[in-house]
C-alpha cells in the first residue's frame, strides 16, 4: 500500500529524509502537476537515484528543496539499477540547502543590482559616461588592469569591464570587495588594498559614495596600484567633466 500526503503534512526537508528513519526501500514521487514531478529512490533508507524531467542526481535534490507546495506518494519495494547520489543523506541535504540559499541570494542580488540600474538611470550616466565601454576603453589603456567595476552608493553595479576569460572570478572578487565596504566597522573604508598570489584587488571610496574596484596583475607593486587607482578615479571624473 502506497503511502501518501501533501508537503502540508511533511516539509520538504523531513519528507525527503522520512525513508532513512524507516530503512525503506522503493521510490518517492513529489509532484506539483502531472509535467512537474521528482522521483527519488530508496535502497533501505539511503537514497540512491533522483531524476526529474530536466534533471538527475544533487540537482533534482537542491530544486527540491524551494518547493513548498505539492503532493507525494510512497511506493515500497520500487527499485532501480541507476545510481546518482553518492552523499549520504544528512550531507546531501546540508549540501543542497546550501547551494539552494546561494543561488537565491545570487538571483537577489542580481534582481537588486538591475533595480538599482533602473532605479538610478540618468544619474548613473551622470557619475561615468558611456558605461561600460568608457571601463573597456580604460583597460586598453592601462594593460595590467585586469578588471574594473564602478557601483553606486546601493551597491549596484553601474559599469564593469574585464580583460580576458575571467570575468566571472573578477566578479565573485568585486562582491567580496562590496561586502567589505559595506560591513567593515569604520565607515567609510576610503581604500582597500588587497594582495594576493594573483595579483591586487583593490578599492577606492569616492566622494559621491561610489566605489571603484580595480584587479591588477601581481607584478604591479601596491605603491603603483594605489597611484594607478587614483589615476583611474580622475580620469573618470575628467571624463564626465568633458561630456556634460
Amino acid at each position: 500500500m502506497a503511502l501518501t500526503g501533501t508537503l502540508k503534512d511533511l516539509s520538504i526537508v523531513e519528507l525527503i529524509q522520512f525513508p532513512y528513519a524507516g530503512r525503506k526501500t522503493g521510490k518517492l514521487v513529489i509532484s506539483q502537476s502531472e509535467n512537474l514531478k521528482s522521483i527519488l529512490y530508496y535502497d533501505a533508507g539511503k537514497m540512491v537515484h533522483a531524476e526529474n524531467n530536466q534533471c538527475e542526481g544533487f540537482e533534482v535534490i537542491v530544486d527540491l528543496l524551494g518547493w513548498e507546495t505539492g503532493k507525494f506518494e510512497f511506493v515500497s519495494d520500487e527499485k532501480t539499477d541507476r545510481h546518482t547520489i553518492e552523499l549520504d543523506l544528512h550531507r546531501l541535504v546540508m549540501q543542497g540547502l546550501k547551494v539552494r540559499d546561494e543561488r537565491r541570494y545570487e538571483t537577489e542580488r542580481r534582481r537588486k543590482d538591475e533595480e538599482a540600474r533602473k532605479r538610478s538611470g540618468r544619474r548613473n550616466e551622470q557619475v561615468i559616461n558611456g558605461g561600460d565601454k568608457t571601463l573597456t576603453d580604460l583597460l586598453k589603456k592601462n594593460p595590467d588592469i585586469l578588471y574594473l567595476c564602478v557601483t553606486d552608493p546601493e551597491g549596484a553595479i553601474i559599469a564593469k569591464a574585464a580583460a580576458g576569460k575571467d570575468a566571472e572570478l573578477f566578479d565573485n572578487l568585486n562582491d567580496s570587495i562590496r561586502k567589505l565596504h559595506r560591513e567593515y566597522p569604520r565607515k567609510p573604508l576610503l581604500k582597500s588594498l588587497i594582495q594576493d598570489e594573483n595579483g591586487v584587488v583593490s578599492s577606492l571610496f569616492t566622494d559621491n559614495g561610489f566605489i571603484i574596484v580595480m584587479v591588477t596583475v601581481q607584478e604591479l607593486p601596491l605603491g603603483r596600484v594605489s597611484i594607478k587607482l587614483s589615476r583611474i578615479e580622475q580620469d573618470l571624473r575628467n571624463l564626465k567633466s568633458s561630456r556634460t
